[in-house]
Order: structure tokens, then C-alpha cells, then sequence
């Protein structure tokens, strides 16, 4: 039988985009397009021509297109798949139903782009969030779009906790620290002022630019920091931390969460996006972003028995695993 020839639209080659081009390219043709989103808008404008090209010539040799988030980059492959029959699946992750006007973060952060992102989700075939909390949010802005939940997947043989050595009463957090927007939003101000508070336990901040380590100070002495990571490196960290913190404003499906707890990791986290889909009851969602309360349930995860932390490995491994999320992708693309 021909395998379905899918064009797999990203502007940001992250480790979910290479899990879906990975998982999807078992059973599909798939041809990855690498959209350089740019600040400066006659790059963006060369960047669409360019692109708007490549669709002129190639559209008609996929079956499908599969675009991850909504933005500038899904607008034309959204309306070219519409105009020549084909089908359209937009993943959406957070940041492309978001709109925050005091840090201008969202992806309706302008008209233009604002329109962008409508439209590409008002004519996609099938949007596909990433978490019940978001399908939500997306409905109350376009109540007649197509919508269907799909979780993002995780690997419990790669993310593997070391059974050999004890948890260390770490607290950790990461997620690209390279913006003022992004240290707000992943809750980075609100982690400095947990561990000011919390000066017998280590804090740990992964992937961190050296221009946002500047933006914490004076630098808690059981603060430490770190710029970016292998991912070895990562799951070192995350085999050694008793405690997940994701202090975020704003989320989708955070992935660093669901790592961590399938290296037995405590998870505790704000109530936003995926946070209590993900959580459940194998770790402690967060009422509020006060830091009294944040310092409450840190101490809280530090003093829970071990079989929290098997506790939350094993609901990773029961709900939101690459596992899972193939067998939906195939089913909706097949």
C-alpha cells in the first residue's frame, strides 16, 4: 500500500516537533519545511515569498499537511491544502491561543498576526491542542472549529530514574530562560524568591541565558544556574532532584514536567494549561502564585515518602506516553 506523502510544517525544531516527524514518519512519506520566523519583517515578507513558492510547486504532491502551532508559518500551508482538497492537522501548544497584553506575549500579540492564526485555525481540517484546558480556551474564541485533543507523548525508557543512589532535596526548574517574557512567564522571579526563603534546600534553574542570570540579583547562595544543557545532562539532573517545580503564568503541556516525573521527580506546579491533567495525585498543584504558599508545598514535596514519586513516574507512563500519541496520530491522519 502508497504511504500518504505528509508536508510537516515547524519554525522551531523542538525535541516534541522531532517526536512527531519521528512517530509520524514510520507510517508516512513525511518532508519536514523549516519556516524561519524573524523579528525583522522584510526577512519575514522574503521568508513567505519563499515559502509561498515552494507551495506553488510542491503542494500537489502531499495528501496532508501537518503544522506544529499556529502562526505566520501556518497560514500559507493551511490555505494552499484548503484551495487544492487537502487535509490540514494544526497542533496547538499554548503560546498560539495566548494573549497576554502586559508582556505582549501570543500569538494575538498584533492584527496581522492575530489573523494568521485565526484564519489557519478556522480552515484547518482538524486542530489538535495539546491539552483539554487549552481546547477550552481556543472554543471560546472559535466556538465551530474542528478540535480534538491529543496529548504529547513521553518516553519512560529514555527518562529513567537512577534506583541505585537516594533523591537529593534539590528543587528544580527549566524551559529556555533566553527573554524577559519567558523569565515571567515560566515563573522564574517567583522560583529566586522560594529559594531566598528555603536556604537549607539547593535550587536549580536549567537552561538559562547568561543576559536573564543577570536579572537575579543578588543570586541566592543555594541558587544554582545553569545555561543550556545536553539532555543527558538534563536527565542527570532530574534522576537527583527530589522536586519538579513549574512555577509558570502561562502554559500548554509542559514537557519538562512529565520528564521529570518519570524520573520519579515530585511535581509541583502552578494551575495552568496541562498542569492538573498532568499532576493528578502524584504530586501538588498550587491554589495560587503567593510564594508563602509556593514555599508551603515545596517542603511539602521535600518530606513525601518515596512511593509519591513512583507514584508520579508511573501516571507518565499511564496517560502520556509517544506510545499513545501515535497510535491518535494515526488514527486521525490514517
Amino acid at each position: 500500500m502508497k504511504k500518504k506523502k505528509i508536508l510537516l510544517v515547524y519554525h522551531y525544531y523542538s525535541s516534541f516537533v522531532r517526536h512527531d516527524f519521528e512517530i509520524l514518519n514510520e507510517a508516512f512519506n513525511v518532508t519536514r519545511y523549516y519556516f524561519r520566523s524573524n523579528n525583522n519583517p522584510l526577512r519575514m515578507l522574503k521568508e513567505l515569498i519563499k515559502f509561498f513558492i515552494y507551495l506553488i510547486v510542491k503542494i500537489h504532491k502531499f495528501d496532508a499537511v501537518f503544522c506544529w502551532f499556529s502562526d505566520y508559518h501556518s497560514f500559507l500551508p493551511i490555505l494552499f491544502a484548503k484551495i487544492f482538497g487537502k487535509k490540514s492537522f494544526l497542533v496547538l501548544g499554548g503560546y498560539d491561543v495566548t494573549y497576554i497584553p502586559e508582556l505582549n506575549y501570543g500569538a494575538f500579540n498584533n492584527p496581522l498576526r492575530a489573523f494568521c492564526a485565526g484564519f489557519s485555525m478556522k480552515n484547518a481540517t482538524l486542530n489538535l491542542p495539546v491539552a483539554e484546558r487549552l481546547k477550552i480556551e481556543i472554543l471560546r474564541r472559535f466556538p465551530q472549529i474542528r478540535i480534538e485533543v491529543v496529548p504529547t507523548g513521553y518516553s519512560p525508557e529514555f527518562f529513567i530514574p537512577n534506583e541505585n543512589i537516594d533523591k537529593e532535596n534539590i528543587i528544580l526548574t527549566c524551559g529556555k530562560i533566553d527573554s524577559y517574557k519567558r523569565f515571567i512567564i515560566k515563573g522564574i522571579d517567583l522560583f529566586c524568591a522560594t529559594a531566598k526563603l528555603l536556604p537549607q534546600y539547593t535550587f536549580v534553574i536549567l537552561d538559562i541565558t547568561p543576559e536573564m542570570q543577570k536579572l537575579i540579583n543578588p543570586i541566592p547562595k543555594n541558587l544554582k544556574l545553569f545555561e543550556m544543557l545536553s539532555q543527558k545532562k538534563v536527565v542527570e539532573f532530574y534522576r537527583k532532584a527530589k522536586v519538579y517545580a513549574q512555577l509558570s503564568l502561562r502554559e500548554g503541556f509542559p514537557n519538562s514536567v512529565c520528564e521529570a516525573m518519570l524520573c520519579e521527580c515530585v511535581p509541583v506546579g502552578t494551575d495552568a494549561g496541562a498542569m492538573k491533567e498532568i499532576i493528578g495525585d502524584a504530586g501538588f498543584l498550587l491554589k495560587s502564585r503567593e510564594v508563602l504558599e509556593i514555599v508551603e508545598m515545596i517542603e511539602k514535596a521535600i518530606n513525601s515518602p518515596v512511593s509519591l514519586g513512583k507514584k508520579a513516574r508511573k501516571r507518565i507512563m499511564e496517560n502520556f506516553t509517544l506510545e499513545r500519541r501515535k497510535e491518535k496520530l494515526y488514527k486521525i491522519i490514517s
